[in-house]
């Protein structure tokens, strides 16, 4: 009977490996929540945040900044296409409906509603993309500290991470704008080769495989193999503005209404720790560094770090270098 019983309750989680491995997970109590009570606050937090991005910036302050590529870039990114009615619904009827603080009105209201709010959803979401603007009030959020995975001591800061909550409207303007430029970088090949992150057909399983292939092709050919694990967990929180908005410019080719947009997207971005039920909250200011976690953007900013990890590395002369690449940036989104 246990046999069967299992049988069948591994045949109703189908073939796709996210729901069994989170059943899995569920099953082996590996998401109890063994939280114990700490007497931090959301002032706190934000210090600590702040403390770990000065101390990034002190760390690299010395380093030389990476050559200009020598490659012309064939191609230009110059505008935005504007958005119709038809597609701004399906964008918003394809996003979660999950709502913020920050927004006026609950994200379901807006989806029951749509047809009638549409046009003016469309008025806004077009006048940032034209106007090459983002607005400050979609640009701040809520940070709630949770504890990265379970078991892990509550009293070490290090151990939580900050998941961001923005505006919904602030999440439809930056898919249109992933959109757009996911095409663009895919149609003139900039996205890394090996990236396996935010790509169609291609998973942390096709990243193994390719490692584990490109080792047995090594072995059979009697060469050494040395694997070398890059962490970019915490990429969002060390990227450097300046850094980020030299790369769709020199690199990409972006240029007018899409660079100025990109740098508004970027720069002046604010956050308020929240704490639980504390009504006291703690302005932080991403001024030059770190950025939220849970931008729909997150394979252009990979892709601009993983790009010249890349070149970098080719750079060495070796005669073979496999880099398939995974994330999970966006699964911070609350």
């Amino acid at each position: 009977m246990k046999h069967e019983y299992w049988l069948d309750w591994l045949s109703q989680r189908g073939r796709s490996s996210v729901p069994l491995w989170r059943s899995l997970s569920s099953l082996l109590g590996r998401k109890r929540d063994v939280a114990a009570p700490n007497d931090y606050t959301a002032e706190g937090f934000a210090a600590f945040l702040a403390k770990k991005l000065d101390t990034v910036r002190a760390a690299t302050a010395d380093k030389p900044m990476l050559p200009p590529t020598a490659d012309h870039v064939h191609c230009s990114l110059p505008a935005f296409h504007r958005l119709s009615e038809a597609d701004l619904r399906r964008l918003i009827m394809s996003s979660a409906i999950k709502s913020s603080t920050l927004d006026p009105v609950p994200t379901f209201l807006l989806r029951e509603f749509v047809d009638v709010l549409l046009p003016n959803v469309a008025c806004m979401v077009n006048s940032s993309l034209h106007q090459g603007r983002l607005p400050d009030s979609q640009k701040h959020a809520f940070a709630t500290p949770l504890l990265k995975r379970p078991g892990l001591d509550t009293a070490d800061m290090a151990n939580y991470r900050l998941v961001s909550n923005v505006t919904f409207m602030s999440k439809i303007v930056e898919r249109a704008v992933s959109q757009q430029l996911h095409q663009y970088l895919a149609d003139n090949d900039f996205l890394p080769r090996y990236q396996s992150a935010y790509r169609g057909h291609r998973s942390t399983e096709t990243a193994m495989l390719r490692v584990l292939s490109d080792v047995l092709t090594a072995a059979d050919a009697q060469q050494v193999t040395l694997l070398g694990l890059l962490d970019l967990s915490a990429a969002f929180d060390c990227v450097d503005h300046q850094l980020l908005l030299q790369r769709p410019r020199r690199d990409f080719a972006f240029t007018e209404t899409v660079l100025v947009w990109t740098t508004s997207f970027v720069t002046g971005r604010t956050q308020k720790v929240l704490m639980a039920v504390m009504a006291a909250f703690q302005l932080f200011n991403l001024s030059s560094m770190g950025s939220h976690r849970d931008l729909s953007l997150a394979p252009y900013c990979l892709s601009c770090i993983r790009q010249k990890s890349a070149e970098s590395l080719l750079s060495t002369g070796s005669s073979s270098i496999s880099m398939p690449t995974t994330a999970k940036f966006t699964s911070l989104r609350r």
